[in-house]
C-alpha cells in the first residue's frame, strides 16, 4: 500500500498492520488443523519472549497475547439464525448495486420519458 493512498484515505492508516495480523491469524488457523492449539500457543510464547534483534518474524510485530487467547478460547460457532442473517445480508449486498442502477430507468419509464418496448 503506498503512503499516498494512506494519506488520501485515513481509514487505510492501520491497514498494513491489520493485514499482517490477519495473515498471522490465518496461519494460526491452518496450523490448528494439524496441531493442538496449546502447542501452538506455547510456540507463540517461546517466539514472543525470545531475545532477538528487531522482529524478524511476524509474531514479534503482532499482538501475540491476542493470538494466544484466540487459539485457546475460540469464539463459539454462529447460530443457524446468525448464518441466515449473514447469508441474507450478502445476498442483499449482491443485489443492491443492480437495483440502485435500475432505479433511474424505472423512474424515467414511470414518467413516460422512455417508451416501453
Amino acid at each position: 500500500m503506498t503512503s499516498q493512498a494512506i494519506r488520501v484515505v485515513p481509514l487505510l492508516r492501520d491497514a498494513p498492520d491489520e493485514i499482517g495480523r490477519l495473515v498471522e491469524m490465518h496461519a494460526d488457523d491452518a496450523a490448528t488443523r494439524s496441531h493442538e492449539p496449546e502447542v501452538l500457543a506455547s510456540a507463540l510464547v517461546a517466539l514472543a519472549t525470545a531475545p532477538a534483534a528487531p522482529p524478524a518474524l511476524a509474531v514479534g510485530a503482532t499482538d501475540a497475547l491476542v493470538r494466544m487467547r484466540r487459539l485457546l478460547t475460540p469464539p463459539p460457532p454462529l447460530t443457524r439464525r446468525s448464518r441466515r442473517a449473514v447469508s441474507a445480508l450478502v445476498g442483499l449486498l449482491a443485489v443492491l448495486p443492480v437495483v440502485t442502477a435500475g432505479i433511474p430507468a424505472m423512474i424515467a419509464l414511470a414518467l413516460g420519458r422512455i417508451p416501453p418496448q
